[in-house]
């Protein structure tokens, strides 16, 4: 899948800077020259895979994405409390 589609099927270069907190013609620049920075590669995948696209960054061969970690899973137990 060229980049330009994975952007579009990700919403759009606007929605897609938003989620990223980039700008729109950063990742409007991306389509045009076919590639994703290094850096994104992850989240891009995280997002392609939630959405059910099919797209691999390069170099990802033998890579699988593991679940997120939450704040409500990473969460301590609450203390028990003191009967008064």
């Amino acid at each position: 899948m060229r980049v330009g589609e994975l952007i579009k099927a990700l919403g759009g270069s606007t929605a897609l800077a938003r989620t990223l907190g980039l700008g729109v013609t950063q990742v409007s620049n991306w389509g045009g020259r076919n590639a994703i920075p290094r850096a994104h590669h992850l989240v891009v995948w995280r997002l392609a895979i939630e959405r059910e696209i099919e797209w691999t960054p390069p170099d990802a061969q033998g890579l699988a994405l593991v679940p997120a970690v939450t704040s409500e899973s990473t969460a301590s137990p609450s203390k028990p409390q003191r009967a008064a």
